[in-house]
């Protein structure tokens, strides 16, 4: 007649048609969850995995359309606003540009590039770079201040609140390409005292983007930096 009935055993259909002996309280549980999805499938309805599921594809589907609307659409603003600033000359700067640009996570900013007029026909004490978000003009996330002395720029701050995206590489970058239309041949900045707890990061920082650090003692305490271009 076959083998024995255990005597532990839980009873339940397997698709129906045959009965299947579940020896352990795992085993139990991982049968339901099957038979919970085969009746789901049959009856056309989720179980909660699989509504979860669901609704996340769901999601990202619409979070990758919509920032490819807003990516569009804020292409045609940041090629609207070049064309006026070329058309129009600001009486207050020697130079003013806008530059938009995306991040290791694929959040588009807008960076604004401001030059002063020369105290002398070689300064300009008055250079700054800063960059926002589009839908936050007022939330400046990277700024960058420098001046101008004949072939030399020198660094006077540069803040980044969100790092660790390349915001602060695109500072220095959009800056050096800036002031070499200047016939600028060496960029120089001074290292903190205040920054002395992120020395390291510092450090790494701007030799990844090409400078030399140099120290004024063994502790790190100051220093400066420097780059030919």
């Amino acid at each position: 007649m076959g083998s024995s009935v255990p005597a532990n055993a839980n009873f339940a259909y397997k698709n129906l048609a045959q009965l299947h002996f579940v020896t352990s309280r795992e085993e139990l549980n991982i049968f339901k969850d099957t038979f919970k999805k085969l009746v789901a499938k049959v009856l056309g309805l989720y179980t909660e995995q699989d509504l979860f599921t669901k609704t996340y594809e769901a999601s990202f589907k619409c979070r990758l359309e919509e920032r490819a609307k807003y990516t569009k659409e804020v292409a045609v603003l940041f090629k609207e606003a070049t064309e006026k600033l070329l058309k129009n000359s600001f009486s207050w700067f020697h130079f003013y540009g806008i530059f938009p640009f995306t991040d290791k996570q694929g959040t588009l900013y807008l960076a604004i590039v401001k030059i002063g007029h020369p105290n002398t026909p070689s300064y300009f004490d008055d250079c700054e770079v800063e960059v926002i978000n589009p839908l936050f003009p007022s939330q400046r996330v990277g700024q960058l201040y420098f001046e101008i002395a004949g072939e030399t720029v020198h660094i006077i701050d540069l803040v980044v609140t969100k790092q660790g995206v390349g915001i602060g590489s695109f500072l220095l970058n959009l800056m050096e390409q800036i002031v070499s239309n200047f016939g600028v041949k060496k960029i120089t900045g001074w290292l903190s005292p205040a920054d002395i707890e992120n020395r390291d990061i510092q450090i790494h920082f701007y030799k990844k983007n090409g400078y030399s650090c140099k120290f004024s003692d063994s502790m790190r305490q100051s220093g400066s930096i420097k780059k030919l271009l």
